[in-house]
């Protein structure tokens, strides 16, 4: 959800780079404006964006920087206009390069979770404050990971596996998981490679990938 209520989607732009926003409407997404973080439009290096709408009001985003480097790096940055993003700092640091997608959920107790893809595998982390994370465990259900709170408190984690869009479900603050069911299978009529899950369960929207 934007500042001014309505509803974006934000995506990395494969035709032009960088990360983009869109306003959503129904069924359809209309392309706004490529983002600039610090100034900078379509900066090199930013993908894989992950967005909420903070208490204040303002999106804050976390991504993926240094796509195509040694060292990877999730990194948040906050606006006020959905557009136009100032960096908060680094949130993760990873020597390798099979961490992406990182996707960020606040719990019940105010505390917060990330999941980061690690190949066909879902690292998690903590964070007392949203902003700094500690990572404190691995799962093996599948990659390209979205968090989502549910309006009972419990956490949801979708995935992308062999089968589709896999959802699992934490009554633990993420401690352990349970399987939740299938969102999708991994095609679906005319339309392989359902991966990349998005989820805004408040207002009953989700949002995926397909080839």
């Amino acid at each position: 959800v934007l500042p001014d209520g309505s509803i974006g989607v934000y995506y990395v732009n494969g035709e032009t780079d960088g990360i983009w926003l869109a306003r959503v409407n129904g069924t359809t997404a209309t392309p706004v404006s490529a983002i600039k973080i610090d100034g900078f439009i379509r900066p090199q290096g930013a993908v894989d964006p992950d967005a909420y709408l903070t208490a204040s009001g303002k999106v804050r985003l976390t991504y993926l920087f240094g796509f195509g480097s040694g060292t990877h790096r999730i990194c948040m940055a906050e606006s006020s206009d959905g557009v136009n993003f100032t960096t908060l700092g680094q949130a993760m640091s990873f020597t390798g390069q099979t961490e992406t997608d990182p996707s960020v959920a606040q719990l019940p107790d105010g505390s917060w979770l990330m999941a980061v893809s690690r190949g066909t595998s879902t690292m998690l982390a903590r964070s007392s404050d949203g902003l700094t994370f500690a990572e404190y465990s691995q799962v093996s259900y599948g990659g390209v990971p979205e968090l989502a709170r549910l309006s009972d408190g419990r956490m949801r984690l979708y995935v992308c596996s062999t089968g589709g869009l896999a959802a699992y479900a934490s009554s633990d603050r993420g401690g352990s998981w349970a399987s939740d069911g299938t969102v999708s299978g991994a095609t679906i009529p005319g339309r392989p490679g359902v991966c990349d899950p998005s989820a805004l369960l408040s207002r009953n929207l989700f949002i995926f990938k397909t080839q």
